[in-house]
């Protein structure tokens, strides 16, 4: 639980900064600032990813550890698909250049 509170909640402090960002400016900015959304956001789920795992390796019996960290990365698998389509429709709020 202290991991999560000493990476994931500033990660998360500074993803809501960015949506803050893309929501002005350009639109050169904008599209700027989604980017940075989506890396955060695939950092995010990287470190959450590898908590999982650690979590995995450390309090789950041998016989079961296959399962978990195929649950983990399931878990990770639909995070990154969460990323991108929050990465689309950053984008779409974006204004067309001029």
């Amino acid at each position: 639980m202290s991991f999560v509170r000493t990476f994931i909640v500033p990660v998360a402090t500074a993803f809501a900064g960015l949506l803050v960002f893309a929501a002005s400016g350009s639109a050169q900015e904008c599209a700027v600032g989604c980017a940075l959304q989506k890396r955060e956001c695939l950092v995010s789920a990287r470190m959450a990813q590898v908590a999982c795992k650690l979590d995995c390796r450390t309090n789950v019996a041998p016989a079961d550890l296959r399962t978990c960290t195929t649950t983990c990365m399931a878990t990770f698998r639909a995070a990154k698909d969460a990323c991108r389509a929050d990465h689309a429709d950053c984008l779409g709020m974006c204004e067309p250049p001029a």
